[in-house]
């Protein structure tokens, strides 16, 4: 059973709203400027926001403004960034009901001009074997 299930991403650089599946073997094929490499990054980005805190992970690529999507111009700038991750981690998971990590962030103006980076985390997981409820943790600061 693979550990990693899904990947989706909105507003991540040039991944607008996208869902990946995942398998045991993935390849990414396509022309070039399609995404291959952002996705890549997505998976570098989740793993540096994990050991360096999700600040840090955006200053290594430039800050907010160079992750964020931008589309083209004239477009509104979208609110948040959402990443998400299905995978079995946890004891009780499985392809009927994984783990689920959603984290949602975006960059809010203050009055100085100044900005201040808002997140939102949750995590859903199961606690037990069989059927049962599934928990959710979800905050700020998860």
């Amino acid at each position: 059973m693979p550990a990693l299930i899904e990947l989706t991403a909105r507003n991540f650089r040039s991944l607008r709203h996208v869902a990946i599946p995942l398998r045991s073997l993935s390849v990414l094929v396509g022309p070039n400027n399609a995404g291959k490499s952002n996705v890549l990054d997505l998976i570098r980005f989740l793993s540096d926001s994990v050991r360096f805190d999700l600040s840090n992970a955006l200053d290594m690529r430039g800050g907010y403004d160079r992750v964020r999507f931008r589309g083209r111009v004239g477009d509104s700038r979208p609110a948040s960034v959402s990443i998400g991750v299905k995978a079995n981690v946890t004891t009780h998971a499985s392809l009927n009901a994984p783990d689920e990590y959603n984290l949602t962030f975006r960059q809010m103006p203050r009055k100085d001009r100044s900005n201040v980076l808002l997140r939102q985390e949750q995590f859903r997981f199961k606690r037990h074997g069989g059927r049962g409820r599934r928990i959710t943790i979800k905050g700020a600061r998860a």
